[in-house]
C-alpha cells in the first residue's frame, strides 16, 4: 500500500492515478483538508461504533482488489469531469468510458449476419463477460465459415452498426422512423429489452456510436423519467385515441360517468369514477399517459437496466443534452471534403514515375468522392457506403477512428 501526500492540492485524475499506481492500493492525503470533517469520508455514527458485522454485511465488504480499484476509478473519473476547468463535452464524456477498456482482457463476439442481435446476446451473457474488456469480432458467412477479418476496430464498428439496424426494425420497438419501446411479453420474459440496452451501452463505450433512432419521447422517458415525459399520440393505438378524445365532446356529468364506467379503456388505465366535468382534461391526460408510458414500464425499466452497464445510464442522465445527438438525431452529413481529409494517403518517393501515377490516381479518387456526394438515385454509390466499406461505420464517431483509415497503392510493372 502506498501513501502519497499531495501538497499543492492538484486535482485528481483517475487515468493518471491508474497509470502511476497500476493495481496497487493508494491513499491520498491532502494536509490542507480536515479529513474528519470532509463530507466524502464522514461515516455514519451507527456504523462507526458498531462492533458487530453480519454475514450479509461481510459479503458486501469482501471484494477483490480489481473490483475495489474499478470503484475507485469510477469516482476518480467522475471527479475529473466535475473538477476540470474545461467544459464537459460529448468527447470528454466518451473518453472517460473508452479509457477504462482493458486491452489485456478480451471478449469474443462470433457474429452470424442473419442473427446479429442473438449472436451478441450469446457473447454478453457469458459468465466472464466484462463490459470493459476489448471486443474482438469474428463474422461468419452463411456456411458458418469465418470471414477472416482481423479486428482492428472495423469489424467491431460493423457489428454495432448491423445490430442497431436489426434492433430498429425488431419487435422491441415501434414507430415509422424514430422509435419508441413496444411491449412484447415474450421478449420481456427473455430479458431482451435488457440485452438491447446493454448492447447500446457497449457501443457507446467501445466505439462511441449511438443508435440514432430514438424518438424524443423515448429519450425523455429514459433520462427524465416517465413522470416528466409528455405523451405522444403517434405511439398510442388509434382506437384508444378516438375513444379518449370523445370525452371532450361530453357535456353531461351523467354521460361522462357512464362512459368512464362502461368503457374498458379507462378501467385498464385505473380510472373508474369522476365527479366533475372539469376533470375531463385530466381524464384524457392520465389515460394517454398510461397507454404511452405505464403500459410499457416493465420493458422500459428492463431497458434502462441494460443501459446501466459501465455507468452509461448515469452519464446519460447527468448529460442528456450531450447524448441526445447520438441517441435521436441523424449523424452529420458526409461530404467529399470530409472523406478526403479522413484518409491518410501513403505515397511513394517524390519524383518517381510511381509517385506521378499515384498523384493522378488520387485526383481521380477525389473526383469520384465528389461525384458520390451528388448521387440522388438509389443505384449510385454514396459516401456513406464508401465509409462503411472502409471502416465498418456508417458515420464518423465523435472520437474519430482509433486507427486512421489509410489509402495504399497496388502497382503493376511499367514497361
Amino acid at each position: 500500500m502506498l501513501i502519497k501526500i499531495i501538497e499543492n492540492q492538484e486535482p485528481l485524475d483517475g487515468y493518471k492515478l491508474k497509470r502511476l499506481f497500476q493495481n496497487r492500493k493508494a491513499i491520498y492525503v491532502r494536509p490542507f483538508e480536515d479529513i474528519a470533517t470532509s463530507s466524502e469520508v464522514r461515516l455514519d455514527a451507527s456504523t462507526a461504533v458498531s462492533g458487530e458485522t453480519t454475514a450479509e454485511e461481510f459479503s458486501d465488504t469482501e471484494f477483490n482488489e480489481d473490483t475495489e480499484f474499478e470503484n475507485n476509478m469510477d469516482i476518480a473519473i467522475e471527479r475529473s469531469l466535475n473538477d476540470s476547468d474545461k467544459p464537459v463535452t460529448l468527447q470528454s464524456v466518451l473518453e472517460t468510458l473508452s479509457k477504462r477498456i482493458k486491452d489485456e482482457n478480451v471478449t469474443h463476439f462470433n457474429i452470424y449476419r442473419k442473427e446479429v442481435f442473438l449472436s451478441c446476446i450469446r457473447a454478453t451473457t457469458r459468465k466472464r463477460f466484462n463490459p470493459f474488456a476489448k471486443i474482438v469480432v469474428t463474422f461468419t458467412d452463411n456456411s458458418n465459415n469465418s470471414e477472416g477479418a482481423v479486428d482492428a476496430g472495423g469489424p467491431t464498428r460493423e457489428m454495432f452498426r448491423l445490430v442497431f439496424l436489426e434492433l430498429k426494425d425488431s419487435i422491441l420497438f415501434e414507430g415509422k422512423d424514430k422509435k419508441f419501446l413496444s411491449l412484447n411479453c415474450k421478449s420481456l420474459e427473455k430479458g431482451e429489452y435488457y440485452e438491447a440496452g446493454k448492447i447500446i451501452a457497449l457501443s457507446l463505450i467501445h466505439v462511441g456510436q449511438g443508435p440514432h433512432f430514438f424518438s424524443d419521447v423515448l429519450f425523455s422517458a429514459i433520462v427524465h423519467g416517465i413522470h416528466n415525459a409528455k405523451p405522444v399520440a403517434e405511439f398510442i393505438d388509434q382506437h384508444i385515441l378516438e375513444t379518449v378524445y370523445k370525452v371532450r365532446n361530453i357535456s353531461s356529468l351523467d354521460k361522462l360517468q357512464e362512459m368512464v364506467i362502461n368503457e374498458p379503456i379507462f378501467g385498464v388505465a385505473g380510472i373508474y369514477f369522476t365527479s366533475s366535468l372539469e376533470e375531463k382534461e385530466d381524464i384524457i391526460e392520465r389515460t394517454l399517459r398510461f397507454y404511452n408510458f405505464y403500459r410499457i414500464k416493465a420493458a422500459l425499466d428492463q431497458f434502462i437496466e441494460g443501459l446501466k452497464i459501465g455507468d452509461v445510464y448515469d452519464l446519460m442522465v447527468k448529460h442528456p443534452d450531450l447524448f441526445y445527438p447520438l441517441m435521436c438525431s441523424e449523424p452529420p452529413a458526409l461530404t467529399a471534403e470530409v472523406m478526403i481529409n479522413l484518409f491518410e494517403v501513403v505515397y511513394s518517393c517524390e519524383g518517381s514515375n510511381i509517385r506521378d501515377a499515384e498523384n493522378r490516381t488520387i485526383s481521380y479518387w477525389r473526383d469520384y468522392l465528389m461525384d458520390c456526394e451528388e448521387v440522388e438515385d438509389e443505384d449510385g454509390v454514396t459516401l456513406k457506403e464508401i465509409l462503411i466499406f472502409a471502416t465498418g461505420a456508417s458515420s464518423i464517431p465523435p472520437l474519430g477512428f482509433s486507427t486512421k483509415p489509410v489509402i495504399q497503392f497496388m502497382h503493376t510493372s511499367y514497361t
